[in-house]
Parts: structure tokens; C-alpha cells; sequence
């Protein structure tokens, strides 16, 4: 058995600094185990819908909807084709200039500002592995595991660095591209989320739902230091299957300060 050093996890790229290795908390799915069975036997992750996020602050911006009358009815003409389609286009315009005429336009924002976001999927990792506040969050109180995933090649290493503000990002609606919407969305969170050194993978073609990564690059596995034996076997088994056989770790409490060391295991 060793230590594992804690390293700096960057190689550098044009003078920019980025991770070879993400890693991604998970604690057991209880309620359909054979989610967790299949990230190890079918190499399947979930990349959620923001609208599914847990943190009611996640993915909120600044929305200014400053726009001219005219740049309205565009945007609502879009909106009404696309879930009116029982309207022919002459009925989808009187409806859209009635709501012009009586600027009902303006009570819309709060109800469709954030409704682009329903159509990505996002996969969030850490450039940490050894944080005590995620191994407690998002591995059920250190029962559960966390993935190391390769992310110099294309699937992992097409992820985004989070940037940490205080006030939300703010996005013109009408005149910001879609690209900078998402990224001010997606790519931004509150100042004290900070610790976690997130990165996200954003899908914006298929949007939300079960992906698989190419197998080899789930390179490591780290067991909480409070999982269960029986958890612990069945990570064994499946990972004693794979064709590409991750490195087995397990964390353990520090003796004398606060912190988790990773250590490699034989499997």
C-alpha cells in the first residue's frame, strides 16, 4: 500500500493551467442501484437538467430584457411556433401583436428567462479528491465513492472552469448570444462554492440525459472511508471486470490534523 502525493493535477496548455485529472463524488443510488452498477459495467453517467440542480442560486444571472418592441415580437413569434404548433402563423401573429399592443410582454420574463437552460445536460466534477465538505455532501456523509477521470482527451477534456463572483453575472436576454447566456448561467456560481474547484461539461446539442465515456479513461476509484463492506465488495467485483482496471483507493481520517489521506489498495 502507498500514500498517494497530492499533486498540483495541471499540465500546462498556451501558459493555461488546466487538470489532467477530474473527479466526480457520488454516493450509492439506493432507490435504483443499477444506476451505480452500470457507471462500472456499461461506463454510463447522468448529466442532469440545471433545473434539477439542488442549489437555488445555481445557474442564476442577471437577465436585461432591453429591447425594442420589434425585437419582442421576433422572440415571442419563436416562443409561440415552438409550443403553439396547433396555431397557423396568421393566428400565431394576432395572438403575439395582442400581447404587444397590451404589453403583456413584460410580465413574460420571469416565467421564460430561464427556460433555454431546460435543454442542457451538465456534468459537474471537482480538480479536488480529498475534500472533507464534498466526501460529506455528495458522497452520503464519506459512504460513498469518488470517480478519477482522465480529462486530457476530448469526452472529459472538453470541460469548463467554474468562475466564483459575488452578484450574479449579468446577460443582456435579447443581445447577448446564446453562447454567452449559457456560460454566464452555467459557468458562474456564488463566491463560497469556491472550495469545490468545479468544472462542467455542457452539453448543448443532446441535452440532459445518460451519456457513456470511453472506458479507459475512468482511471481511479476512491472509497469513502465510511463505506459500508458490503459497498465496498461490490465496487471490487465491478471493477475487477472491466477491461481497463481503474486504480482502488480508499480514504482515511488523519491522525493528527483534519484531513483524509488516499491511499492505493490491492484488488
Amino acid at each position: 500500500m502507498r500514500i498517494v502525493e497530492q499533486n498540483s493535477n495541471t499540465h500546462s496548455d498556451d501558459n493555461k493551467a488546466e487538470p489532467q485529472l477530474l473527479y466526480k463524488y457520488y454516493k450509492f443510488d439506493e432507490d435504483h442501484p443499477e444506476y451505480t452498477e452500470e457507471i462500472f459495467t456499461k461506463n454510463k453517467i447522468y448529466l442532469p437538467s440545471p433545473k434539477e440542480f439542488n442549489d437555488p442560486f445555481d445557474s442564476k444571472v442577471g437577465l436585461i430584457y432591453d429591447a425594442t418592441k420589434k425585437e419582442w415580437k421576433q422572440y415571442l413569434l419563436q416562443v409561440y411556433k415552438r409550443r403553439r404548433p396547433d396555431l397557423t402563423r396568421k393566428q400565431r401573429f394576432a395572438e403575439v401583436d395582442q400581447i404587444i399592443k397590451k404589453g403583456l410582454y413584460k410580465e413574460i420574463p420571469d416565467n421564460l428567462g430561464y427556460s433555454f437552460l431546460d435543454q442542457m445536460g451538465v456534468f459537474c466534477m471537482s480538480a479536488k479528491k480529498n475534500d472533507i465538505l464534498m466526501w460529506s455532501h455528495y458522497s452520503t456523509s464519506h459512504a460513498g465513492f469518488c470517480l478519477e477521470f482522465n480529462a486530457t482527451t476530448e469526452f472529459f477534456g472538453r470541460s469548463q472552469k467554474i468562475i466564483y463572483k459575488q452578484n450574479y453575472p449579468a446577460v443582456n436576454f435579447f443581445r447577448s448570444s446564446q453562447q454567452a447566456k449559457t456560460e454566464a448561467s452555467l459557468l458562474t456560481k456564488a463566491i463560497f462554492w469556491e472550495y469545490e474547484q468545479e468544472w462542467r461539461i455542457i452539453e448543448h446539442n443532446k441535452g440532459p440525459g445518460v451519456y457513456t465515456f470511453p472506458r479507459e479513461l475512468l482511471t481511479g476509484v476512491i472509497l469513502g472511508c465510511q463505506i459500508t463492506a458490503e459497498n465496498k465488495e461490490k465496487i471490487h467485483k465491478w471493477c475487477n471486470k472491466r477491461e481497463h482496471r481503474p486504480i482502488l483507493y480508499e480514504t482515511r481520517v488523519k491522525k493528527k490534523e483534519f484531513g483524509l489521506d488516499i491511499v492505493a489498495i490491492d484488488y
